[in-house]
């Protein structure tokens, strides 16, 4: 019996490039990067305002330079259910299933390349967070007012709705309350409502004008008439 299970095991370790105890340290190094990675995202998604204020920044730019065909494009998949179902697949499969085949296919048929391979992709993400997380921006999805649809949400039965958000603080990116600045927050209040946002809401400025009574009441006030106004 100890020879059967030393010479099966000795035939296991030719299979890998440099055997278990290898394979197994980089699949630990990659899901502790992911770890990372998330809790990232998770800092850098707390700053929702500002991610909404980018958001709006991205559109009016395209907007302005006549480059804003997202709209248009989004418009031809929803027309035809199969390319629904295969952007659907390809966004969810193309961020975990089809890269973790990629790394595992290169580890065993191109070990060689696969150190380098495998640094490159995490270089590429840590490029992206850095940005993500200086730069927050809310997804095209997060603004129906200007044409986006979620279109996971609404084919696949797949929504970005966590439930995990049980309190809004609303203000604007200049300090002061809703409607004192250039933030519009109708298509962050639509994107709430699309997503079934039941939970309470609350105007927190950092600067009060002519005092906190009065800034409330302005900023309550505008958004019930945005929400009242929206379609």
């Amino acid at each position: 019996m100890t020879v059967e299970m030393t010479t099966y095991s000795q035939s296991g370790s030719r299979r890998l490039p440099r055997g278990w105890k290898h394979l197994t340290l980089n699949i630990l190094f990659w899901l502790g990067f992911y770890v990372v990675y998330q809790i990232a995202r998770g800092l850098a998604d707390r700053d929702v305002t500002t991610a909404f204020w980018n958001g709006l920044h991205v559109i009016r730019i395209e907007q302005w330079t006549g480059t804003l065909f997202e709209p248009t494009v989004q418009g031809f998949v929803d027309s035809s259910e199969l390319l629904i179902k295969a952007t659907t697949y390809t966004y969810w499969l193309s961020q975990f299933v089809v890269v973790a085949a990629t790394l595992l296919w290169v580890y065993f048929r191109h070990h060689d390349r696969f150190a380098g391979f495998r640094n490159w992709i995490i270089l590429a993400n840590i490029v992206g967070l850095v940005c993500y997380v200086a730069v927050p921006t809310a997804p095209p999805r997060m603004f129906p007012a200007w044409g986006f649809v979620d279109t996971l949400a609404q084919y696949s039965g797949l929504n970005h709705a966590s439930g995990l958000i049980a309190h809004m603080h609303f203000n604007d990116p200049n300090r002061r309350g809703p409607g004192e600045g250039d933030l519009a927050f109708a298509p962050i209040l639509a994107a709430l409502r699309e997503n079934g946002y039941t939970g309470d809401a609350s105007i927190e400025p950092f600067v009060y004008r002519p005092d906190g009574p009065t800034c409330a009441a302005r900023g309550i006030g505008y958004i019930r008439g945005v929400m009242q106004a929206l379609p």
